[in-house]
């Protein structure tokens, strides 16, 4: 008896589907120098494309405000010219309720830029009672004539409440 053939199977080689682009997700650059993008032209040359911040399609540049400084930080329109300093430490007077009648006037004794910062007690009649130093880098000479001028300073209420009030009064000198 004779063995039957063996079979041969059929081997199908597939080939793996080639994955489908979204057409949406492909970059494509615009060489027109009206879409706000470089002006160069892709592939030509080995020079870099020039660069447009402003609102002038097709130029190369930043557009700048001559009136403006390296560290500006306005960007259009006229410079700003700085704020109130009320911020906490900045200076002047920190106390909830109350507000100085004349604010102390102390010159620069030395020629040393830096600031002195007080604790001020005051009555319900706005007379000063205690003044304390908290901190400070000013020299002994510049604390006394700040102490003595906070010292003879009048306190006028700006608030319904009673009583007196604790605060802090901050002195600056900037020397340039």
């Amino acid at each position: 008896m004779e063995k039957p053939a063996p079979r041969k199977e059929e081997v199908v080689v597939r080939e793996a589907p080639k994955p489908k682009v979204d057409q949406r997700a492909v970059f494509t650059p615009r060489a027109s120098s009206s879409a706000g993008g470089g002006n160069g032209v892709n592939g030509t040359s080995n020079a870099p494309t020039g660069n447009n911040n402003g609102d002038n399609p097709g130029t190369v540049g930043d557009k700048g405000d001559p009136r403006g400084t390296y560290g500006g930080s306005a960007y259009s329109g006229e410079p700003g010219k700085g704020g109130r300093g009320t911020s906490p430490g900045s200076g002047g007077l920190e106390m909830a309720g109350w507000a100085v009648v004349s604010k102390p006037s102390v010159p620069a004794l030395d020629n040393n830029s830096g600031f002195v910062r007080y604790r001020i007690k005051i009555n319900a009649d706005g007379e000063v009672e205690a003044v304390t130093k908290v901190s400070g880098n000013v020299s002994p000479a510049q604390d006394k004539v700040c102490r003595d001028a906070l010292a003879n300073v009048e306190f006028r209420r700006t608030s319904d409440a009673e009583g007196g009030a604790t605060g802090y009064y901050t002195f600056r000198f900037t020397v340039q």
